[in-house]
């Protein structure tokens, strides 16, 4: 399994993009990066879209998305996420005022829209593509799920935006060949409060985290660190914990599990 990297900053700021990650060339896990680190062969090859919440930090690339490839595409691109959120993205994005309804809207002559808004279950694995996907609800300040992509004998964690949380480190523990793990921190420690309001994590509070999966001898990839900070500082901070390997994404990165 490849994973690039779009974007895993928690904000955009200079050369950092929000969040985005593509895995084996044709499933998006978050939208916030997607037309401005793509060209359009690529884009071209997405199937299926992966969306946990709809902050818009993890949505704001679908408008451009379904503009880039109206037309050049035979079936409809996936947006798949749980009820609030599919619910959300048509009421509040796709609404023909902020954006066109792209799910109305045919290619041509096609009888095909440009995406599709598809609802996924809570905690059962479900056929995306060529992958399996179980949404696990997590504990941010809207409806937000993690995700555990599992194809063939590789599964990986995607934590989403979340502060501590129970359900998605029990689903960790019963998924067989866990790889690594993609966990969000953004504020820095001496930030606490502004962190338990907003729903993330400190390195403080994800050390503190970490613990409930230390059963899990796997990686930690980090994302969602915040631009406006001393990033470097919670790195360092970060690099403190020692349950796990710590990783930091890097946009344009590949990494292969």
């Amino acid at each position: 399994m490849k994973l690039k990297v779009l974007g895993c900053y928690g904000t955009e700021l200079g050369n950092h993009h929000t969040t985005g990650f593509l895995i084996d060339n044709s499933l998006l896990v978050d939208a916030g990066t997607i037309t401005t680190s793509m060209g359009i062969d690529e884009l071209i090859k997405i199937k299926n879209v992966l969306i946990s919440h709809v902050h818009f930090d993890h949505i704001k690339g679908i408008p451009f998305l379904t503009d880039v490839v109206f037309g050049r595409i035979k079936e409809p691109i996936n947006i798949i996420g749980v009820k609030e959120v599919i619910e959300s993205l048509k009421k509040y994005m796709l609404n023909n005022i902020v954006w066109p309804d792209f799910t109305a809207i045919h290619q041509g002559n096609s009888d095909s829209p440009v995406i599709k808004l598809k609802e996924i279950k809570d905690a059962v694995f479900e056929q995306v593509g060529d992958f399996e996907v179980k949404a696990v609800r997590v504990n941010h300040t809207v409806p937000t799920t993690g995700f555990i992509i599992r194809k063939k004998n590789v599964s990986i964690l995607y934590s989403s935006d979340t502060k501590a949380t129970e359900e998605i480190w029990e689903e960790a523990k019963k998924t067989d060949n866990l790889k690594a793990a993609i966990i969000e921190a953004s504020f820095p420690t001496n930030t606490q409060k502004i962190a338990d309001i907003s729903g993330h994590f400190t390195p403080a509070g994800l050390k503190k985290e970490l613990v409930k999966i230390d059963s899990l001898d796997i990686p930690v990839y980090i994302y969602h660190l915040k631009s406006q900070y001393n990033i470097e500082s919670m790195k360092k901070e970060l690099k403190t914990i020692k349950s796990h390997k710590i990783i930091f994404l890097e946009d344009g990165r590949e990494y292969e599990f």
